[in-house]
């Protein structure tokens, strides 16, 4: 793995400029400071997108779990950060230079791979990238959307970490978007989380899992979305949905239990 990629958000060594006392500084000053600031942090974060593709390419299922993890170390840096959402809207306009390219390649990567360990770590992965630049969500409508909820309609085919982690990925990718909750919905992927829930024992991860995303589907994801017409006749509809598949009242159980 190439030595670049293993820079982290704001470099190894501060940049002088932070060292001094720009507080009394004219705003012409002060301005400046924060145009090089900003490309300060931007130079580390560009570098590191730049390789993770070339990185993958050059490496073997073992090493790309060391990249995944290492950019999960990225991700944390920009969540934890001082200038989080400048960073988010770095991280948002690096994705979409590419048109999205690399980042549609891990996504449709974690879905295919045979490793349970790279599968693991791709998953996160995505689920991180998801979580600082909500745009990516986007690019799940469509055939991505239709091959995570296929792989959750053979959940014996998955470990149940994996199924876990697809549900986790799932969640963040129809959360405060309107326009993948349509698309999870018309794909009737509700009814494949309740087959995922009805057949599991009560005692398992699995059961814990898919019980969890019901019950903040129905009371948080949906009913809380921008637009307050659609999102009551999406909630509804997925409550309908929920006793359909699982019988009366089941929903109102499984929040219920949520709850508590």
């Amino acid at each position: 793995m190439s030595e670049p990629s293993r820079v982290r958000i704001g470099g190894v060594c501060e940049p002088f400029w932070r060292h001094l006392n720009t507080v009394e500084w004219e705003p012409e000053w002060q301005s400046l400071v924060g145009v090089l600031d900003r490309e300060h942090l931007t130079s580390d974060l560009r570098r590191a997108f730049d390789r993770l593709e070339v990185d993958f390419e050059e490496t073997d299922s073992s090493g790309r779990v060391v990249i995944c993890s290492e950019w999960m170390g990225y991700l944390e840096d920009v969540w934890r950060h001082e200038k989080k959402d400048e960073l988010c809207e770095i991280f948002t306009a690096l994705a979409e230079r590419n048109e999205y390219f690399t980042f549609n390649r891990l996504a449709k990567m974690s879905l295919a791979v045979e490793s349970i360990d790279e599968q693991h770590a791709l998953l996160r992965l995505v689920r991180g990238m998801c979580l600082c630049a909500r745009s990516l969500r986007s690019q799940f409508v469509g055939d991505l959307m239709q091959d995570l909820l296929g792989r959750l309609e053979k959940p014996l085919d998955l470990s149940p970490v994996i199924c876990g982690e697809m549900l986790e990925l799932l969640l963040v990718v129809i959360s405060e978007s309107t326009e993948c909750q349509r698309d999870f919905m018309r794909r009737n992927g509700i009814t494949t989380v309740c087959g995922l829930y009805a057949n599991s024992d009560d005692k398992d991860e699995l059961f814990e899992r898919s019980s969890t995303f019901i019950g903040l589907l129905l009371q948080e994801v949906l009913p809380k979305g921008a637009s307050t017409a659609l999102n009551n006749a999406l909630t509804a509809e997925a409550k309908e949905a929920v006793d359909e598949a699982l019988g009366e009242n089941e929903a109102e159980k499984i929040c219920k239990r949520l709850k508590m």
